[in-house]
Order: C-alpha cells, then sequence, then structure tokens
C-alpha cells in the first residue's frame, strides 16, 4: 500500500501572501506541513497552537522585534503586517511525501503517529521497520527565487534541530546526500541558482524555532534579525 501525503499549502492560498510583500529580502524555508487531518485548521506557516509550553517561537520573536501589538501567530493582518515590514516570505522545502509498505496497517501507522507527529527523523528518513519513505522537493522554490532576484538578499531554513547538517554533510547520522539522489540534485540546484545570483545568499546556518529545536531563544532573536529581518 501507498500513500502520498501533500504539503498543506498545496490545498490552501499561503503563497497569495508573496504578492502582499513588495520586494521580499528573505525567504524563509521550512520543511514540510502535511495535509493531513488533525493539521487542516492550521492557518499559515509555523501558527500550530501548542499544547502545552509556548510551541513555535518564530512569530512570538517577530511580534516582539517588530513591536506588533496583535499576535502574529493568531491574526492573519498581524501576520501580514510583520511579512510586509520585514520583507520576509516563507515556502517549504517537501512538496509531498509518498509512505510505502505490503502492510497497509504499517502504513496508516505510522501516517498517523510519525508524520502527523512532525517529526523531521520521520520525514528524513529512506526507511522505517517495513516502511519505504520517498520525498518529492518543492520546485517552486526556484521559481520564487527567480521571481524576486532583484530584491532577495538570503535564502534561509528553519529545519532542526540538527539543521542541515544531517542532509548535506556525513555525520553519526549518515548524509542524505548519499542516501537520496533526489535531494542531492535538488540542493545542488538550489546552490547554483542563489551562487548564480550576486546579491543573494544562501545561508548555511539554521535555526530552529520550533520547541524541540536546539537554538536557544538569544540565539533565535540574533538569527531571526540579522537575516531574516536583515538587521546589521
Amino acid at each position: 500500500m501507498e500513500t502520498t501525503i501533500d504539503q498543506l499549502v498545496r490545498n490552501n492560498a499561503w503563497d497569495k501572501h508573496h504578492e502582499a510583500v513588495k520586494a521580499p529580502k528573505c525567504l524563509v524555508i521550512g520543511s514540510f506541513n502535511p495535509d493531513i487531518p488533525s493539521n487542516s485548521r492550521l492557518p499559515f506557516y509555523y501558527c500550530r497552537k501548542p499544547k502545552r509550553g509556548q510551541g513555535n517561537r518564530l512569530w512570538t520573536e517577530l511580534n516582539k522585534a517588530l513591536s506588533i501589538k496583535e499576535s502574529c501567530r493568531e491574526n492573519e493582518f498581524a501576520r501580514l503586517e510583520a511579512m510586509k515590514r520585514g520583507k520576509f516570505i516563507f515556502m517549504d522545502l517537501i512538496d509531498s511525501v509518498s509512505i510505502s509498505s505490503t502492510n497497509s496497517e504499517h502504513t496508516k501507522l505510522y501516517l498517523e503517529n510519525q508524520i502527523a507527529s512532525f517529526s523531521d527523523k520521520a520525514i528524513w528518513s529512506n526507511k522505517s521497520k517495513g516502511i519505504s519513505i520517498y520525498r518529492t522537493y518543492n520546485n517552486r522554490i526556484f521559481d520564487i527565487i527567480e521571481k524576486y532576484r532583484r530584491s532577495l538578499q538570503y535564502v534561509v531554513f528553519t529545519l532542526g534541530p540538527s539543521g542541515l547538517n544531517p542532509l548535506i554533510r556525513k555525520n553519526r547520522h549518515g548524509s542524505l546526500s548519499k542516501r537520496d539522489s533526489q535531494w542531492r540534485q535538488f540542493y545542488s540546484q538550489l546552490v547554483d541558482k542563489c551562487n548564480a545570483i550576486d546579491t543573494l545568499t544562501l545561508v548555511e546556518k539554521t535555526c530552529s524555532p520550533a520547541p524541540q529545536g536546539k537554538c536557544s531563544d538569544e540565539e533565535l532573536r540574533v538569527w531571526l534579525k540579522k537575516y531574516v529581518l536583515h538587521e546589521v
């Protein structure tokens, strides 16, 4: 049995927010927002309501940095104001995830217990206990970079907790580049695309605003101000 989960943005109007931001300077790339029932009410990137604790810190810190009173995580107009003032836009790195197994129950459980928990380990694996995972990457990212090539200064990632390291460098987790030819091709194209634009920097230093991310509050503030809000 094979099941394919698309990214949530494909069935929503999230990308239309790009049009409201004139001459964006930063493209923020997350990993994957799965289009599944438990995620259906998510209004926008990084807006998942925490079950406990403070949850994802991106909008909370942007609220403070831009002195916006209304909660950006909860208020669409506040989010748009932040994006317009900060001149940043968002996209997801993964377009879809396909899960296959000879056991349909295994496929269902992996979807419900792993993908639905937004586990990076589950999303970035190739195999797991009889489950095969295949990712399709978001080639629309290249179109957006081309569209805003005159204004974009940074392309950044919010992947975590290990960031890009397991994806492009060999470490104790291995390297995705050695296991996934589609990723190797995609990332190589992304590097080439950014390097072809003199005024654009692909920032390999990631900072995850997620609760499980290893980025401290202070590190996140510095990273956001330098790259997302481009403050020197």
